[in-house]
Parts: C-alpha cells; structure tokens; sequence
C-alpha cells in the first residue's frame, strides 16, 4: 500500500507533470513510408488527414481498454489543485442583485458540499475572488475564481478518487439539486499568478489532524484536477493552437482554437474547456473524446475520412493482388526446373525481392513508432527495395551482356549455375549496403539518429527519401534504357535472318521488359514523392495502384506466355497418360 508520504516521487512537480506524459509507444503500441497507408493501432489516434498520432496519458498512468488507468494501482493520498471559472448557471433579476459577498458566499458553500459529498476523510483549502469588480451591467455575467487545494484520503485508491472527484466537480448530467455555479477549469495554470488583486479573497479551511495548513500553503508538488487526468489525448504545439477569452463575459465564454492536421476545431462551449489544459512549455493537450465530438459535427471531414478510408482499402487490395501474383511466379519457376535457367533465376530474384518488400510495407504499417521494432522494419523495408532495384538492374545487365557478345544466355551445370548465381547475389548486396552506411553515418552526423523509425517505420525524412531511393531507381532506369538502346541498335547490325529471330530479338524483348519494370518502379516511386509533398489523394491513389501493378506485371512477363501454357499443357496431358497407364495396370 502506498500513502501520500511518497507522492514527490510519482507526483513531482506540477509542470514536470504537464510536460513529461507518459510514452504509451513503449508499453503497447506507422508505420509505412507514408500516412495513407499505415493503419492506426490502440495506442495511436487517427486525424482527420490520415495521420496516426500518439495517444498519451497523464504522468503515473497507461492506456488500457481506451482509458487511462494508474501504474500503480495503490496510490493514494495525492495532493491536488484545481483552478477554475464559477461561472452563474443561470443570470435573471434575482441573481442580478446579489452582491459579491454573497456569490462569494454561495459558492464557497457549493464547493464546500461538493468536496464533503464525495466521501470522508478530505482535507481541502478554498480560495475565491471575483473576475471583475461589482456592481456588474445587465447584461455582464459574474464570474469567479476558486483556487482549491484537495488532500485526497488515504482510504482510497487514486482512480477512484479522482474518478469521483471529477464527476462531482465536472459532472454533466442534471443533478437532484440546482448548482448556482459550473466549474471551467483555468487551461492554462499561469493564467493569473494571483487572484486576490481584482478582488476580495476568501478562503475556507477544513485541515483535519492528518495534514497542517502550511502543508497546503506551501505546496510545490500536486496534480491539476482536470479531466485530463483521466482522458487519453493528444498533444499539440502552440503554432497549432489558439486561445481566445471574452474578458467582457457579455458571453461568458473562451474560444480555443486546434488545428488537426488540415482542419480546424473551434471549441467554444465553457463546459468542454475542462477537457483541456496548456501546459508550462505552451503545447496544448487534448482529450481524444472532445476532439471526436467536435470532428463528427464536420460534414467536410465525413467525406475526407471516407476517401482515406477508400484510399487505405485501395492500398491493401494492391499489395495483396501483388504479392499473389508474385507468389504465384515463384511457385511457377519451382515447378518446372527448365524455367530455372541463369536468366529465370535472376527472374526468381527479382520476383523475390519485391515480394519481401511488399510484406515488409504491410508489416511496417502495424508497428508502433517510435520503437525498435520501427527502425529494424523500417531499414530492412529500406534495404530491400535498394536490393529489388539491383535485381532490375542486374537483370538488364545480363540480358545486354548476352545480346552485346552474339551469344545465347550461358547455361551452367548444377554447380557452375549456383556459383554464377551466388556471384551475382553477393554483387547485388554492394550497392543496398553502401547507400545504408552512407544514410546511417550522414543521420548520425547530422542528428545523432540512424535515419529511420523515427516518424515513421521506414526512412525519417522526404529529403532522404528522395536521395536514397528515388535517385537510384532513377539511375537503374537511365542505364536500362541506354541498354536497350544499344540492343536496338546491335539487332539492326545483324544480318543473318535467323540469328535475329532466333536470339537477337529474345534478348531485346527481355531488355525492353526489364526497362518497363523500372520504369514502373521509378514512376512509383515519383508519384509517391509527390503525393508525400502536396498530400493529395489523387496522386496517393495512383502511387499505390503502380505499387500494385510492379507485382502483377512481372506475373504477366514471365509467366503469361506460350512456353509457359505448353509447359502445363505437357504435364496436364503426362498426369493424364500416367493415370491411364495405372488404371489399365490395375485392370488387368
């Protein structure tokens, strides 16, 4: 069991608290190399432009079951601070001449039942002053400020204290008798240093035994009493948000102002200020509730929220079509041996590459960033397309090579072929290996990070993006088509009739396959800069269908032809004899 003596040591200091929220990432918790695909997990909280941001609990507290709950389920006996507006339920000709002292009075008594109706053993010390000096116009609403200190019990557990405490104090619901004041809570705790200079200050005491009145007095360490106590929200930065307070209270109101993404929400109703709090180095927090609430009364939002809904769809429908089509490549190439010539291993490779890739995006978009898990997915994701790129490139390479010497591709013996092939693995791995040592050592260098997990699972920034991946696919694509040029230009120098038709024209028909494969890659990979940089989902919805199509392109190159269709033709056809044959042997 653990009392309020140790509450230095969870508690701290109010503004520690407000500034250092829990990390849920390293407890529970996109991450593909962009926000429309990745898919938001329990720990992560969806905006409205489709960016999965961090869901974060109050110092001392985790996220279970969408609610924040103490790590310690025993604390108890934490000191408390609530700064807040009385603001008049109701302002008619009989409130109109009640005095200051007289609201004054009526409110230290509503606070006084409230905190004594939540259960025994509360120590608390209240301090009222007036907004504004009296006498008040007509149409001026009075407002005070109360400045509590609550001492929570012994006897009961935090959450249930706290619980309890806020339905009292910030309760919606009607209650069984009429509440001459509603609490809005102060957002900001510097707001107004001290109250006391606008007006009379009143206080009222009730220390029992257990807690002296210096203890309050003197008070460094409390939590603010707020819903965000118990809320999971999301943090903002001040260049995303606006606070307005009509100091005239003609309305009585303040106005705060987030912007979400590309959307902003105004939040002007009194009642839902307690749903907020600015903290010490002026971010802005949250509760994920309130922002729901007002981001459902936008019919704007409905209809961006079901194109990114369409657009994450969209975006798994083409992985999925890919990866069958390049599983179902590979099953081919392993069923038919005479597929498995230097040239289809290379296919193989290619195939095999971009299928690991492809599943490395769909893993990378379930993972919670930051984390290690997020930078080991994200360079591995990172290294795999720079390793797809050299199979393309390799593959263009060889074809050319074979075209460029008069000479039909090499066929090796069992082990002549593994040691070619294992040549050409080792050299596809230089060039992935020496851009991901130059990316780690340039990001360390510059911001003492590796360059990836840190946004997102895959690389850290647009700029690094462009240099380590869309650079190279570009290059690969430069040389494909400067290979197919020279084959183009070699078959034209050949004049026997039949060396053209029967290898020349082979060779090019693999040189301009292997140049439309990077070419699609490379276009990709554009779009999907593009797309990153304007955020718009037209290009988003072009980028993921030409990431669909690399995998059933290659599908249709190399398997959907004549040779092919013979192959399973001769083994449909040597099934059918073979089961004849046996049906005949068991006749007789």
């Amino acid at each position: 069991m653990i009392y309020w003596c140790v509450e230095e040591m969870i508690v701290g200091d109010v503004r520690l608290e407000r500034t250092v929220p829990i990390d849920l990432s390293s407890t529970d918790q996109v991450s593909g190399n962009d926000s429309h695909f990745r898919s938001c997990n329990d720990t992560q909280w969806s905006a409205p432009n489709g960016d999965c941001l961090k869901v974060q609990c109050f110092t001392g507290k985790t996220l279970k079951n969408a609610t924040c709950v103490s790590i310690f389920p025993d604390m108890r006996g934490i000191v408390y601070r609530l700064r807040a507006f009385l603001v008049l339920t109701e302002w008619n000709s009989t409130t109109r001449n009640r005095t200051d002292s007289n609201l004054i009075n009526e409110a230290v008594e509503q606070i006084t039942s409230d905190i004594e109706n939540m259960n025994d053993g509360y120590s608390y010390r209240i301090g009222i002053a007036p907004e504004i000096k009296f006498p008040l116009d007509d149409q001026t609403v009075p407002v005070l400020w109360a400045d509590i200190y609550l001492l929570a019990p012994s006897t009961i557990r935090r959450d249930s204290f706290e619980s309890n405490a806020l339905k009292a104090l910030f309760r919606k619901s009607p209650n069984t008798f009429r509440r001459t004041f509603s609490y809005v809570n102060m957002i900001n705790e510097d707001l107004f240093l001290d109250c006391s200079s606008n007006g009379t200050w009143q206080t009222e005491e009730f220390v029992p035994d257990m807690a002296t009145q210096s203890f309050f007095v003197g008070k460094q360490h409390y939590s603010i009493l707020s819903l965000i106590l118990t809320c999971p929200y999301i943090t903002f930065p001040q260049s995303n948000f606006t606070v307005e307070w009509n100091r005239t209270n003609r309305k009585g109101d303040i106005t705060v102002t987030v912007v979400v993404g590309d959307t902003k929400v105004v939040i002007s109703n009194m009642s839902d200020v307690n749903s907020l709090s600015v903290t010490g180095t002026n971010e802005i927090n949250v509760c994920t509730e309130l922002l729901e609430k007002y981001l459902a009364q936008s019919p704007r939002l409905l209809v961006k929220r079901t194109i990114i809904l369409s657009t994450k769809v969209l975006t798994y429908v083409c992985l999925c079509a890919s990866e069958l089509s390049l599983f179902c490549t590979l099953a081919v190439y392993f069923a038919f041996s005479t597929l498995r010539t230097v040239p289809g291993i290379i296919s193989m490779h290619l195939a095999l590459s971009l299928l690991l890739v492809q599943a490395a995006l769909i893993m990378a978009s379930n993972i919670p960033v930051p984390s290690t898990l997020c930078t080991s997915v994200g360079l591995i994701t990172h290294f795999l397309w720079l390793w797809h790129f050299s199979w393309i490139f390799l593959s263009s390479l060889h074809m050319f090579q074979v075209m460029t010497v008069r000479m039909s591709s090499p066929t090796h013996k069992d082990s002549g072929k593994f040691k070619f092939v294992l040549k050409l693995t080792s050299f596809s791995l230089i060039g992935p290996g020496a851009v991901l040592f130059a990316v780690i050592v340039s990001s360390y260098m510059t911001s003492r990070t590796i360059g990836y997990g840190q946004n997102s699972c895959y690389l850290d920034s647009i700029y690094l993006t462009g240099l380590s991946v869309v650079a190279p696919i570009c290059l690969v694509s430069l040389c494909n088509f400067t290979f197919l040029g020279i084959t183009v230009a070699s078959i034209r120098k050949v004049h026997q009739p039949v060396s053209v038709t029967s290898m020349a024209l082979d060779q090019y028909k693999n040189c301009l396959l292997y140049a439309k494969l990077s070419s699609v890659c490379a276009v990709y990979w554009i779009v999907t800069l593009v797309a990153e940089a304007y955020d718009n989902e037209v290009m988003w919805i072009i980028s993921q269908l030409l990431n669909g199509l690399q995998g059933i392109a290659i599908f249709i190159s190399f398997m959907c032809n004549k040779r092919v269709y013979g192959m399973f033709d001769n083994q449909s056809m040597s099934q059918q004899q073979t089961s004849i044959q046996f049906t005949t042997k068991t006749s007789n």
